[in-house]
């Protein structure tokens, strides 16, 4: 699970790593000729357009080392382990049932900031695109598309 290349949203995902260790974790593993299947969060809540850059820059030289499923989109559904703290940072005093909902069924999220919103829109608008980035994997894909995303929302 890297999920970011922005030191911040591992931080608010107590993910415990720097973005520093996940690139040396991916160089290990393309050194051994290893590939892998990184789990990625581009959007959640908080997200920033700092954060949604960093992500890109992070995943873009690593691409090729990658391995992804070939289809499938993206939503704006988020599911968290059981027990998650940052479900009460996001959704603080809800019951239990409430968060056993989002951890099975996960649940769709407002962003806190317009600009990330309309970042999200064109970046999905771009994945649904067929012949955008035809032929590349969903991880390549999905980055190319939130580049091309943040490149035309200034």
């Amino acid at each position: 699970g890297i999920e970011s290349g922005s030191q911040d949203v591992l931080n608010r995902y107590n993910k415990g790593i720097s973005v520093e260790q996940n690139h040396q974790a991916i160089k290990t593993l393309n050194d051994l000729h290893i590939l892998c299947h990184p789990g990625h969060i581009l959007f959640d809540p908080l997200t920033t357009r700092k954060e949604l850059e960093d992500t890109v820059s992070f995943f873009e030289p690593y691409l090729d080392y990658f391995f992804s499923f070939n289809d499938g989109f993206d939503s704006r559904l988020l599911f968290f382990p059981h027990g998650c703290e940052i479900l009460k940072l996001y959704w603080p005093n809800q019951s239990e049932e409430f968060y056993d909902n989002i951890c099975y069924n996960g649940i769709r999220f407002a962003f806190q900031n317009p600009e990330v919103e309309s970042i999200y829109n064109k970046f999905v608008e771009n994945l649904h695109d067929q012949n955008k980035y035809k032929g590349s994997n969903l991880l390549k894909r999905r980055i190319y598309c939130l580049k091309e995303a943040l490149n035309e929302i200034r």
